[in-house]
């Protein structure tokens, strides 16, 4: 049911940053400005993202696991927000557990990526870069990152890079690019 639910909302409005919320809706409820929302049944989370434009702070559930899935993309898609202060100290928490397991053959770490660059608006994602020793050594240490929460997903069409992810209770993702001792950083582009 999900795909056929993303064919028939108006997801490009909602990528311009545009509510699907209907006036009536919004009459309706009225302000929800900095209330929080619990939305059940939040499908594939265009009305739960709506709701955030509006000015909520929204959690969306849903029971299909397709779903949650599409309406997570769709926010790391859509959403972008004020700078947030702690994004810096998440950083070096998750840098620190990481140096931990990856000790041995860590080059380098770096906080990359707009939450690194302070006071602009960003997508709520930390990502960071790892250089290492030896790429294919990172595939030994699989088990210890996703007992963190990681989800391995290998080269993921880039060859010579290991990428991980792992969603974040605080609605942060976080991203990790191992890339094979790279000279200079300045040559690598990551959009």
């Amino acid at each position: 049911m999900a795909p056929i639910h993303y064919k028939s909302y108006d997801i490009g409005k909602l990528k311009q940053r545009k509510s699907l919320i209907d006036e009536i809706q919004k009459k309706e409820i009225g302000s929800i400005k900095d209330k929080s929302l619990l939305h059940l049944q939040c499908h594939i989370g265009t009305d739960s993202l709506s709701w955030v434009l509006e000015g909520a702070q929204v959690t969306g559930i849903d029971f299909s696991r397709e779903s949650i899935k599409i309406a997570n993309e769709l926010k790391r898609r859509v959403e972008v927000i004020s700078y947030n202060s702690n994004w810096k100290e998440m950083y070096k928490e998750e840098s620190g557990k990481i140096k931990n397991i990856l000790n041995d053959i860590i080059i380098d770490i770096h906080h990359i990526g707009s939450t690194a660059i302070p006071g602009i608006k960003a997508k709520p994602v930390i990502d960071i870069l790892v250089e290492v020793k030896d790429i294919e050594a990172i595939d030994q240490y699989n088990n210890k990152m996703e007992e963190l929460g990681y989800e391995m997903m290998g080269e993921y069409g880039i060859p010579k890079r290991r990428f991980l992810e792992r969603e974040e209770t605080r609605g942060l993702i976080i991203f990790i690019y191992f890339k094979w001792g790279m000279k200079k950083l300045k040559d690598i582009s990551i959009l």
